[in-house]
């Protein structure tokens, strides 16, 4: 909690943590203890009566923790409000999304390359007028893949079953080779 003055009248523990300080924050001013400019404006803004949310990132020992964070004005009567800041850490759910969007990415190049060999050889195919040889040579080519895109949409769709809340959590020993 930041006072109307800009001095830190609250923290928990796992805020003097997340911020990398040896002891309690409390009767500091807020500009001393934080070095983020967007965390820091976000707090200016809610002293003015403008609330709002963030993401930023901490350095740490142990590596670059991403945190959201929330300023919400508390109003004291006064010009300035009391400032309730919530800063969390999400870097587990920051990495699963980019986890999330590398495979989404990875997924449309793997279904993207073979829809473009089977539109290439099917519009080959149409001028190959005559030419048996290449007409099947083509004909094989579309058939690879079609087969390449349907184990991938297979894949696709099993591991969407795995996601589902309704399918039972099986511990990965138990999941088939391949999946």
């Amino acid at each position: 909690l930041v006072g109307s003055d800009g001095t830190v009248r609250l923290a928990n523990d796992r805020c003097r943590r997340l911020l990398g300080l040896d002891q309690s924050p409390a009767g500091r001013h807020v500009e001393d203890l934080i070095t983020k400019a967007e965390l820091l404006e976000e707090i200016a803004s809610a002293r003015r009566g403008i609330g709002g949310r963030s993401q930023i990132r901490l350095p740490r020992p142990e590596g670059v923790l991403i945190c959201a964070t929330t300023a919400t004005p508390i109003p004291t009567g006064e010009p300035v409000a009391d400032v309730l800041v919530s800063i969390r850490d999400v870097t587990e759910l920051a990495g699963a999304m980019q986890l999330k969007t590398d495979f989404v990415a990875n997924a449309s190049h793997e279904l993207r390359t073979p829809i473009s060999a089977i539109r290439a050889a099917a519009d080959t195919l149409v001028a190959a007028g005559d030419d048996d040889a290449m007409r099947e040579r083509l004909i094989g080519m579309i058939q690879n893949h079609v087969t390449q895109l349907d184990e991938l949409v297979r894949d696709l769709l099993d591991l969407s079953k795995l996601e589902s809340d309704d399918a039972p959590s099986l511990p990965l020993a138990q999941l088939e080779p391949g999946l």
